[in-house]
């Protein structure tokens, strides 16, 4: 007959572990002010200047433009309102996003007009946007 070792490896085990007070200092409280303000200049800087960027497309475009059909491929109505289409110029396809004001029963598929900047028709604007 075998007789059994136990073994008490007794480490106590506490449930409940004690939670320490964090207090702030004035120098925390600026460090951390700092931080968040950094966050936040950062995001207005990056959409003042793709907006303004935009906005350059947008009047390069419109000092000299030729007007062209394009096809709708993808409709994206739920987050950011933008459309892709895709058009030719001289037996060249270009593919290209644009932001979408008014949906005017367009779908996928149908065709829209478009302005395109003359030297480059990378840079267009479809009549859906609200500066055509």
């Amino acid at each position: 007959m075998k007789k059994r070792i136990q073994h008490n490896n007794k480490k106590s085990i506490s449930p409940i572990k004690e939670k320490k007070e964090i207090k702030w200092t004035n120098i925390g409280r600026l460090k951390l002010l700092l931080v968040f303000s950094g966050i936040i200049l950062f995001f207005v800087f990056f959409i003042k200047n793709g907006i303004e960027d935009r906005e350059k497309e947008h009047n390069l475009v419109k000092s000299d433009y030729k007007v062209t059909k394009g096809i709708i491929t993808k409709m994206f109505v739920y987050k950011g309102k933008t459309i892709r289409v895709k058009f030719k110029i001289n037996d060249k396809t270009y593919i290209g996003s644009d932001g979408m004001f008014e949906r005017k029963n367009k779908n996928v598929g149908d065709s829209i007009f478009l302005k395109y900047y003359a030297k480059d028709p990378n840079l267009f604007i479809t009549e859906l946007n609200k500066n055509y």
